[in-house]
Order: structure tokens, then sequence, then C-alpha cells
């Protein structure tokens, strides 16, 4: 299976940090964001990439180049212009053969493990399926409303208690949804979006679906999110090794990593 990482976006709620790279390059645990996805894509046997790009696209690109040292094999496309989420997957089109029954899309400014992408592809169904949380504040995120598995509405960041099924813009789609997206209409804000997409293909009487997550999933809306993104990658890491010299009396608490050639002092 392919997948279509979109990474076009500046990230303008992330700024200063994003006025000389786009968000996807900010670094959580001294790696880019992207990187993380993409290494979870490729513990998932996903190595595939059709990378989206276009703010600052150049530090992207010499960054991963083909992906050979990161185990996949990416392909680039540019979205010249930001006209949303269902303009930046059609301008990959013409990498999604017929041949291919499905493929994946999410974001590469989320962070996701391997195992929030294994629940999506272990577990998709019908024309189109979307991966959700459960959160009990879903201000700023798009939510979806379900009978059973199957979706009925995507309301986009709208405030209230209608659903806590956030949408976290993990998708499996066919190549269908290109002609869908064709007949999307622009919003209000002069985008077009990939969740305007699937509404029309749940009137169409399309089968869209919620597949539930537990897995880790954040999205580092603000530059402050990226502490917490921080503190949670560094607490899941199972590598992280005391090889310094700490001297008598140091006192180290949680998780700690001291490279080599490093003295601690008391």
């Amino acid at each position: 299976m392919k997948a279509i990482i979109l990474a076009a976006g500046e990230g303008l709620r992330c700024r200063p940090l994003t006025l000389t790279r786009s968000k996807v390059m900010l670094p959580v645990a001294n790696r880019p964001i992207l990187e993380h996805v993409i290494s979870s894509l490729e513990k998932n046997g996903i190595t595939e990439i059709i990378l989206v790009v276009g703010y600052e696209k150049e530090r992207i690109m010499n960054y991963f180049e083909d992906g050979l040292n990161f185990g996949v094999n990416i392909t680039y496309v540019e979205q010249k212009s930001q006209l949303g989420t269902a303009h930046a997957i059609e301008q990959a089109k013409k990498l999604i053969s017929p041949e291919d029954s499905e493929f994946l899309v999410l974001n590469g400014d989320n962070l996701v493990e391997p195992k929030t992408i294994a629940d999506l592809l272990n577990n998709y169904e019908g024309d189109a399926s979307l991966l959700t949380v459960r959160m009990e504040d879903t201000a700023g995120y798009g939510v979806v409303i379900k009978e059973k598995k199957r979706i009925t509405q995507i309301l986009e960041k709208r405030p209230g208690g209608l659903s806590r099924l956030v949408n976290t813009g993990i998708y499996i789609f066919t190549p269908q949804i290109f002609e869908t997206i064709e007949k999307t209409p622009i919003s209000e804000n002069g985008e077009y979006a990939i969740t305007d997409t699937l509404q029309l293909m749940i009137d169409e009487g399309k089968v869209v679906t919620s597949i539930p997550t537990e897995s880790k999933w954040l999205d580092a809306v603000h530059a402050w999110d990226l502490l917490r993104a921080n503190s949670i990658v560094l607490n899941s890491s199972r590598n992280l090794k005391q090889e310094g010299e700490l001297e008598e009396g140091v006192i180290t608490r949680g998780k700690v990593a001291i490279g080599k050639n490093t003295r601690i002092r008391s």
C-alpha cells in the first residue's frame, strides 16, 4: 500500500518557529516530526511514500532525499498553492494507479506511533475509512457523528458536545476518491477540504467508516505543544542509555539519556 503524506503547509500557529521551515520539520526528540511519521509507516511495511510539499520544500527534500536512508522510497509532488487538503491529495493523483486498490493519507505534522497506523490498516472497511480518537476537549478539532461504524456527519471545528470523536486526519481511500474530489465545492475560506469530500461521499450513499484508536496521536497545533510531544516521545523511548560519567552525589530522576564523553558534576 502506498502512503500520501501531506507536508505542504507552513504551520501559521507555530510561528515564529515556522518562519524558516515548515511545521513538519520542527524537531521532536531531535528528529523532525515528519521523520517520526515516516518511521511509523516503515515499521508497518509501507515503504512507497508520496510526499506532497510546498512551503520551504527544499529543506524537506534536502533532508529526506529519496528516502533510502530511512528505509523507504519517496516521490515528491508539489502543491504550489495552499488550496486545502483535498487539493493537496489531488496533486498525487498521477502517482496512484488503478492497480492501487487502496492508499493511505496522513498529515506530516502529527505525531503518531506505528500502532496508530496499524489500528487503521487492520480494521478499515467501506468506500473510505477515517481514524478517530476520543477526546473530552474537542475545541479546535473536527469531529464525526456515526451510527455503529458508519459515519453520518463530519463537523469541522464547531464548539459544543455533539461528539467526542475527533478526526485524526488519517484515512484510507480507494482511487475513486479522486472523482469525488473533482466535485468537491470550495469552502468559505477558499479551500477544498477533504472533509467536505468525505461528507459528499456520505451524502451520495457511500460507506465511510470510523475506526477508533487509543494509540498515540498528537497534533502539535501550537509551538508549546512541542514540549508535550518531546515528553511523550522521550518517555516512551526504550533505548535511553547512561554512558557518561556521573560524579558521586549526582541525582537523576525519570528516564535520562547521557551520552558518551559526558561528565555530570555533583
